[in-house]
């Protein structure tokens, strides 16, 4: 007996490729702490995170992408009121190609539990870290290596449609835009813009 994974939805438009990477993402914050100090222990938590995950799918990696160090007052005893410190990042477990659709999900869902178990360990230690995260996504790490293809597809699709040169002056690439559709799934298309806009 066999069971077909199908999706849930109408195709999406664009080039339909595997994806390769599992992305999650994630926020970390340290409340009621200098911000030198608040920094060294989303360091120290980032690591171990990233160490835990990697457990499960060798290669994983957190990329730091934005660090919030709060907004902060004095009052007129000069004690400064301080906002919590918040990393921002994106967490990234490989996928391989080889991977069925169960297989995808069993790490997708293996990376969320091991999520809430770093969460509660890091909320238990003192100065505790709060961690969030966003659910799990199947993308494409490198979408721009799609790009000769997809071009190609678009070229073929105006000449079969006989759009005329005069209705593309002007028209510039803006960048190749993913449409995530499944664990095994990612509809590419091209971002299309006017040149001067």
């Amino acid at each position: 007996m066999q069971i077909a994974v199908a999706p849930d939805h109408a195709p999406a438009p664009g080039l339909a490729v595997r994806p390769d990477v599992l992305t999650v993402a994630i926020a970390a914050t340290v409340e009621g702490e200098s911000a030198p100090h608040a920094i060294r222990i989303l360091r120290e938590a980032a690591y171990e995170l990233v160490r835990q995950i990697d457990a499960l799918a060798e290669g994983a990696e957190l990329i730091a992408q934005r660090l919030h160090l709060g907004g902060g007052s004095a009052d007129k005893s000069d004690k400064r009121a301080r906002e919590g410190v918040q990393l921002d990042g994106m967490l990234q477990i490989p996928l391989a190609a080889s991977l069925d659709f169960w297989a995808r999900a069993d790490l997708a869902a293996r990376t969320v539990e091991a999520l809430g178990s770093a969460a509660t360990q890091l909320r238990k230690q003192r100065p505790a870290v709060l961690l969030a995260w966003r659910e799990p996504v199947a993308r494409v790490a490198d979408e721009e290596a799609h790009r000769a293809a997809l071009l190609e597809r678009h070229t073929a699709q105006l000449r079969s449609a006989a759009v005329t040169a005069a209705g593309l002056a002007g028209a510039t690439v803006a960048e190749v835009v993913q449409i995530p559709v499944s664990l095994m799934e990612v509809r590419l298309t091209l971002g299309w813009g006017r040149a001067g806009r």
